[in-house]
């Protein structure tokens, strides 16, 4: 922010989800480094884009349901990004934060690549294939080689303004 300027409400969101996306990656730091094990580059890259999503664009219910109904969903295909989304799904009210303790553990539900047969909430599908494609009736979908995102189309737009607006704030510090 330059000197005598007020700071605007997008302003202030984008201040939080910054705090949030150095406190993921702070999480994914130590629960690799506790672990001893894990690929700590592809998850600390996509802190931002995951923050974003899960605290300001995607429309969740409180609660988690396994079918989703009635709310944007994520999908992650490449699970070695697995410390990632589980810290923001901890930090999202998933799950206890406490447990990011137990990552890679022995019969730990926070395993090198998410599982269902786990029951952790947040989890709907285990990662699989790298390369693939889906479509599902009435809803946009995002493909990368790592995940899928479910979104209605009008919760499109502002994912890409705030990402937009993210990177533009971060070149600046």
């Amino acid at each position: 922010m330059r000197p005598n300027e007020k700071p605007t409400p997008l302003m202030s969101q984008i201040a939080d989800l910054q705090r949030t996306a150095s406190q993921v990656r702070r999480d994914i730091v130590r629960m690799v480094s506790q672990a001893k094990s894990g690929h700590p580059g592809g998850s600390l890259g996509c802190a931002d884009f995951l923050t974003t999503l899960y605290f300001h664009t995607m429309d969740r219910k409180d609660g988690f349901q396994m079918d989703g109904k009635g709310e944007d969903m994520f999908f992650l295909s490449n699970g070695h990004i697995s410390p990632v989304w589980y810290s923001v799904l901890a930090r999202s009210g998933y799950f206890p934060v406490a447990e990011l303790g137990t990552f890679r553990h022995i019969n730990s539900r926070l395993q090198g690549h998410p599982t269902t047969h786990e029951g952790l909430p947040g989890v709907r599908v285990a990662p699989w294939s790298h390369l693939w494609s889906l479509a599902i009736e009435e809803q946009f979908y995002l493909f990368w080689p790592w995940m899928v995102l479910f979104l209605r189309p009008a919760r499109l737009l502002p994912l890409i303004k705030t990402l937009i607006s993210i990177s533009v704030v971060w070149r600046f510090y």
